[in-house]
């Protein structure tokens, strides 16, 4: 990731290769290097564990970010003939791990 500092990393199906129970430590070292290289990811998964795991970084590590710099997850939907994007903030992404709701 340092080759992209001050840019932009794309990563599809980023839980690809990694076991579950590593999801943790993985996500706080991309939040971790991305804030202190000044990095913007974007990162796919259907992982409900990747995205769980992401969700709790999000919060536990929102202090590494401004806040226009916050994480946020987004949710593809189908929606007539077309797709629309759902924005999770923070909050509610907190929210959906309380209570165990699918993010994904």
């Amino acid at each position: 990731m340092r080759d992209a500092k001050d840019g932009v990393v794309l990563i599809d199906e980023i839980e690809n290769g990694l076991h579950y129970s590593g999801q943790e430590h993985f996500w706080k070292a991309i939040f971790e290097w991305s804030a202190r290289l000044n990095v913007q990811v974007f990162a796919t998964t259907h992982s409900y564990e990747s995205a769980h795991e992401f969700a709790k970084c999000a919060i536990s590590q929102a202090d590494l970010f401004s806040e226009g710099d916050q994480a946020k997850l987004f949710r593809i939907e189908r929606e007539d003939d077309g797709f629309q994007a759902i924005e999770f903030d923070a909050e509610q992404i907190e929210r959906f791990v309380e209570r165990n709701w699918e993010l994904r």
